[in-house]
C-alpha cells in the first residue's frame, strides 16, 4: 500500500485507529507505563536543562532566559536532516552535551525570527505579510 493510499484509509476509518491503538496499549501496557513513569520524566527534565546551561542558559539574541521558551537551534540549519538519523530527543541532548559545536540557544521569537530570515521554515513563501 502506498502512502498516500495508506493515509486515505487512515482518514476514513478513525474507527479502526482507535482500536488498533487501544488493543496496542493493552497488549504494551506495562512497558508503556515505564516509559511514562516520574523517575523517567524528571530524567528527561534534568537532561534538557543541562543541556540548556551548557549552551549559557539564555538565549544569545536577546537574553531571556525562561527554559520553557527557550529552543536549541543549528547554526546553520540541517535540524531536519539530523532529527531523522538521531533516535530520539535524549540522543540529541547527549550530543550537544558531547559537543556543543554548531549549536546555538535561542529563545522561541528570536528562533522564528531566524527562521524567517533564513528561509528555515517549511512553508516557503515569496513575500513577508507586513502591517501597515
Amino acid at each position: 500500500m502506498s502512502a498516500d493510499a495508506s493515509r486515505r484509509w487512515r482518514q476514513s476509518h478513525p474507527e479502526a485507529i482507535r482500536e488498533q491503538k487501544r488493543l496496542y496499549y493493552a497488549r504494551h501496557s506495562e512497558r508503556l507505563s515505564k516509559l511514562r513513569a516520574p523517575g523517567n520524566l524528571l530524567r528527561a527534565h534534568k537532561l534538557r536543562h543541562d543541556t540548556i546551561i551548557a549552551l549559557g542558559g539564555v538565549c544569545i539574541k536577546c537574553g531571556f532566559s525562561d527554559e520553557r521558551a527557550l529552543q536549541i537551534d543549528h547554526v546553520n540549519g540541517g535540524g531536519n536532516a539530523e532529527r531523522k538519523v538521531l533516535v530520539n530527543r535524549q540522543a540529541f541532548y547527549h550530543k550537544i552535551l558531547d559537543d556543543s559545536t554548531g549549536y546555538q540557544l535561542l529563545c522561541a521569537n528570536c528562533n522564528w525570527i531566524k527562521r524567517c530570515e533564513n528561509n528555515e521554515y517549511r512553508w516557503k513563501t515569496t513575500s513577508t505579510i507586513t502591517e501597515d
